[in-house]
């Protein structure tokens, strides 16, 4: 009987599990992400927040900004980590780690600018895929035809950046988006368009 009175006095005292509730953004592109974490039980001065593989294979640990008992803010090194889901988690320096939660990596890609006449260089890049690896890039035109697919490299930090040579084109919205070579997800689409030339001068 008095070693389990000992036992729940032990209970009592040792310092709550760390428990996750939310992680804010869930989703992101992968790059340097802040998230929120909401919760309790964390350590204010020692908790630890790291990234896990489904499979929980470690990913990369965050630095954090902010710390309270019910909430941790972290900067997380995701540059490069192939688009995906993975599981967010808390540790405790007595060695207890929280329960996960979900944080979705995507890839990205934008055209800049938005607009322009046939022979305008358009600026297409990406970000959040795969580093040292590769994406293989669609262009859909405005007769919704998909033309020829191109594979670019991504830099370490999964990156890559590409000139779209316009001067063949017709008038209309053209359409982008990059598959991710190692896992096969693809980004969003986006659109840009090509506007009629500008009439010779009389």
């Amino acid at each position: 009987m008095k070693a389990l009175i000992a036992l729940a006095a032990l209970a009592l005292l040792a310092p709550p599990r760390a428990t996750i509730v939310s992680v804010t953004p869930a989703s992101a592109v992968g790059a340097t992400v802040a998230v929120t974490i909401e919760g309790s039980g964390f350590h204010v001065r020692a908790s630890a927040i790291d990234v896990v593989q489904t499979d929980g294979r470690m990913v990369a640990t965050g630095t954090i900004t902010q710390r309270r008992p019910t909430r941790l803010v972290a900067v997380l090194p995701l540059a490069g980590v192939s688009p995906g889901r993975y599981e967010v988690r808390v540790s405790n320096p007595d060695g207890t780690r929280s329960n996960t939660a979900t944080l979705t990596l995507t890839g990205e890609v934008a055209v800049s600018p938005a607009r322009g006449r046939p022979g305008q260089p358009f600026t297409y890049t990406g970000r959040g895929f795969t580093g040292n690896s590769g994406v293989t890039s669609h262009l859909q035109g405005p007769d919704g035809l998909e033309w020829q697919a191109k594979r670019y490299g991504t830099s370490a930090e999964g990156t890559f950046e590409r000139e779209i040579s316009s001067g063949e084109f017709v008038p209309g919205t053209y359409a982008v988006w990059a598959m991710d070579d190692r896992t096969k997800i693809t980004s969003p689409k986006v659109t840009f368009e090509v506007v009629p030339a500008a009439p010779p001068s009389p």
